[in-house]
C-alpha cells in the first residue's frame, strides 16, 4: 500500500498525529556482489506533513517501534502517541530481490497493511 494511501485512511486520521518511519534501504555491501538493508529514522512531523512527502514510498510493516536511542520516542509509541511504519519503495525491493520475489513481497505487504487496517477498526 502505498504511503499517501495508509495516511488517508480514517483509522489512521482519526488515531494519530504525531508520526515517523522507519526506511528501509537496499544498500550494495562493499565486499559482496549482494545487498543488504540499512534503515532511517525520520523526524516526528504530523500526519498532514507527511501526506505531502515522496509518492514513492510503500508500507512494508504498518506497527513498528522506532529506532530510538534515547527511548523517549520508544515510550510515546508504547502508550500509543506515536505511529512508527516502516517504508521502502519497490525499487529498493527489485534490488535487493529477483523479480518475482519482490513482486510476491509487495503483495503480502499490501495484503499484511490491509488486514492490519480491518484489525484496527
Amino acid at each position: 500500500m502505498k504511503l499517501k494511501e495508509f495516511l488517508q485512511t480514517k483509522k489512521i486520521l482519526n488515531k494519530h498525529t504525531d508520526t515517523t518511519f522507519t526506511i528501509a534501504k537496499a544498500v550494495k555491501d562493499e565486499h559482496t556482489p549482494f545487498y543488504h538493508n540499512e534503515f532511517y529514522q525520520t523526524p516526528i512531523r504530523s500526519i498532514s506533513e507527511w501526506l505531502n512527502w515522496k509518492e514513492e514510498y510503500i508500507v512494508i510493516n504498518p506497527d513498528a517501534c522506532p529506532i530510538d536511542i534515547t527511548g523517549m520516542w520508544q515510550k510515546w509509541y508504547m502508550k500509543g502517541r506515536l505511529l512508527n511504519a516502516v517504508i521502502t519503495t519497490e525499487k529498493d525491493l527489485f534490488t535487493h530481490y529477483s523479480e518475482s520475489q519482490a513482486k510476491d513481497m509487495i503483495k503480502w505487504y499490501d495484503d499484511l497493511v490491509k488486514n492490519w487496517l480491518e484489525e484496527e477498526k
